[in-house]
């Protein structure tokens, strides 16, 4: 089977994976993420994108993979991608390149000046909010979001807001994977009045934490919410 026959599974409507069955899906499961005892110490640690950066191999073959999904689409594929500061930059900029077409950073929004278009006044200091440059993206483009997991949900959430805000239609959300047991996914399909509820999201592999697990990470990421806010 090659690589690039993509076997999806439809986890919940509106969000693939690739089956467990399909090769780059065993290879990323067998070299990535393979920590299982989170503690309040290396819990940030456990979904690192380095662990797929420092295998070149196998960081090649993600990136053809998703060249050779993005391409098949044709018309309908994406004229943009947007990186997500500041993981998204890693699967985006070189999928970008392989793809020849632009590549835009969604930064953190607190940094930049008023020439960049904020998610939104009321979060625009807050630590999740991100900002494009103005006139990045022209209206009606086609984008594709990239970030490197979805957890809680709230940095996609804001990219996707800022998607909207200037118009663009949202050809996918590209993550290499999410973790279930965070709710990341439900809670950007139930914000907003459920906005981005048919919003397709594709991720490369699906993770489960237990209970234990699940609530330490949280943990972890509201207190990195509240030292961001110091």
């Amino acid at each position: 089977m090659s690589q690039y026959d993509a076997i999806l599974t439809e986890r919940h409507p509106h969000h693939f994976t690739l089956a467990d069955t399909h090769p780059l899906a065993k290879e990323l499961h067998a070299n990535i993420f393979g920590e299982s005892d989170l503690t309040h110490a290396n819990c940030a640690h456990v979904y690192d994108i380095s662990s797929l950066t420092e295998k070149p191999a196998l960081f090649r073959k993600v990136i053809e993979f998703l060249k050779c999904r993005y391409e098949t689409m044709g018309d309908t594929g994406p004229t943009h991608i947007i990186g997500v500061e500041s993981r998204g930059y890693i699967i985006g900029a070189p999928l970008a390149v392989a793809l020849g077409i632009p590549f835009v950073t969604a930064r953190v929004t607190k940094r930049f000046p008023s020439s960049f278009v904020p998610e939104g006044d009321d979060l625009k200091y807050l630590p999740m909010s991100r900002s494009i440059r103005n006139d990045s993206i022209p209206p009606r483009a086609r984008v594709l979001i990239v970030d490197d997991f979805i957890g809680t949900g709230s940095t996609m959430l804001a990219a996707l807001r800022l998607a909207d805000i200037v118009a663009a239609q949202v050809v996918e959300v590209l993550t290499v994977c999410d973790v279930a047991s965070l709710g990341g996914i439900k809670i950007i399909r139930e914000s907003d009045d459920e906005m981005f509820k048919e919003t397709p999201i594709f991720t490369l592999i699906h993770f489960k934490l237990s209970p234990r697990e699940a609530e330490e990470q949280l943990e972890f990421v509201n207190s990195y919410i509240t030292r961001s806010r110091l």
